[in-house]
């Protein structure tokens, strides 16, 4: 059979007993195709027009929409039979052509088979396990994470579908899995944040974080207090504050520590119940001019039964000085160096320091002998002013408190310059002082 176009989209068909008419353009064709067991429609089943008897000739095709709808327009050819197929269902085949063609597939497979189950047996499904469904059901699961864990999501036919929980799904083919994945939550660890007297901190109290999280505290203290410290699991920790503390265990004890605020009004503090601050070197000035070094000594009477340490506060300025010379800084208490510092070469005449000293109860006797040295190349002609104060902690009043006294050779060394500048009188000046002044430690380093 042959055909040839004609006008208007007409075609004649030439056979064995002659020429057919011509024909009009054909209407459209539409297929409602729905599953036999379920009444469902059914998506993506095959739908093709042929332009010959038991499915021969030429075609045309479309697939189901998910209203299990498909329409066609042929324009070439008039269609005389026609067949929807889809896997899991009997091929419907028709010589019969009508404007709507409702198809009624027969499943092939009278149940699907779905498994359900958890990721790792860290929780449970419900429904679970292997499971026996109608085509097309809706299935729906519900994901139940254990204690320690969360759900996470689903994988369907091994995709991520997302985490609604529970979840329906479309069973559309036999043979597939469901699989609620739970991931492991981090633990819990208790946690118990204190503070000592004189303060508090934030947070506080006794509660629980997550293992291997950063807990951030403030300690703030009351007034008459300032911070000292932290204690971590009874172990010093530092003073940052506020401080980030990595919990990874439990049972983890954060305590903030506080001292007393002492304020003397010129810059010294303590922590003592009961501090006794003097200005012990008020503007005192060292000057070696032609000679090495340059002391200034003083006294001091103690009760040694009630005190229980000390502190120095200091502030030292560079006041002159010749171009590339340096000097070196003591502070010695009972012939022991507690403290050594140097103006470097490159120093600029100005230049101040200041710093805290601590004096150990240990180093505190009933007589106690304070002094600053100046140390310098001979005839470099550093000055240096000092100005200390010097804190003594006792843990009650005492009944006398002797003030600071002088020390030992002291117009010696305040006059060592002038002594020099006598030209011969200069050694027996040196002499003086070396005769004169408590023994103490030599000291040689010049220029720190």
């Amino acid at each position: 059979m042959a055909m040839s176009p004609h006008a208007e989209h007409e075609f004649t068909y030439q056979t064995q007993l002659g020429i057919i008419p011509p024909v009009k353009p054909f209407s459209a064709y539409t297929f409602q195709v729905t599953d036999s067991t379920t009444g469902a429609p059914v998506h993506g089943a095959l739908c093709i027009l042929y332009s010959a008897s038991y499915q021969q000739g030429e075609g045309m095709q479309a697939s189901t929409d998910f209203d299990g709808n498909a329409g066609m327009t042929p324009e070439f050819f008039a269609p005389r039979s026609m067949s929807v197929t889809k896997v899991g269902y009997k091929p419907h085949l028709s010589n019969s052509i009508r404007a709507v063609m409702n198809v009624s597939l027969i499943p092939t497979i009278a149940e699907y088979t779905v498994r359900v189950f958890s990721n790792a047996n860290h929780g449970r499904t419900t429904p679970s396990g292997a499971l026996k469904v109608k085509p097309n059901e809706k299935l729906t699961v519900t994901a139940t994470s254990k204690t320690g864990f969360s759900f996470s999501h689903w994988l369907w036919k091994g995709v991520n579908v997302g985490s609604a929980n529970p979840a329906i799904f479309d069973i559309n083919e036999d043979n597939t899995t469901i699989t609620a994945v739970f991931t492991e939550l981090a633990p819990q660890r208790d946690v118990r944040v204190i503070a000592g007297t004189g303060g508090t901190t934030k947070p506080s109290g006794r509660f629980t974080v997550k293992s291997g999280s950063s807990l951030p505290v403030t300690a703030t203290p009351n007034s008459g207090y300032v911070f000292n410290y932290w204690m971590l699991n009874g172990v010093m920790a530092g003073n940052k504050n506020p401080r980030n503390f990595a919990i990874n265990e439990d049972g983890v004890i954060i305590e903030a520590k506080f001292k007393r605020s002492i304020t003397n009004g010129n810059g010294g503090n303590g922590d003592y119940p009961v501090p006794v601050t003097e200005h012990v070197f008020d503007n005192v000035r060292l000057d070696p001019g032609l000679q090495m070094e340059a002391r200034k000594s003083v006294d001091k009477a103690v009760d040694t039964s009630l005190v229980l340490g000390g502190r120095i506060n200091y502030t030292v300025k560079l006041e002159s000085k010749l171009p590339a010379t340096g000097c070196t800084y003591y502070f010695i208490w009972n012939n022991e160096i507690l403290f050594e510092k140097g103006f470097p070469l490159w120093a600029d005449a100005g230049e101040e320091r200041t710093g805290v000293i601590d004096i150990p109860q240990s180093k505190i006797r009933s007589l106690n002998t304070f002094e600053i040295a100046l140390t310098q190349l001979p005839a470099t002609f550093n000055r240096v002013l000092f100005n200390v104060y010097v804190t003594l902690g006792y843990s009650e009043t005492p009944e006398e408190d002797d003030p600071w006294g002088d020390g030992d050779g002291e117009w010696v060394a305040e006059n060592a310059w002038w002594l020099a500048l006598a030209g011969g009188a200069a050694l027996l000046g040196g002499a003086a002082l070396m005769l004169m002044r408590p023994p103490t430690p030599q000291i040689i380093v010049v220029g720190k």
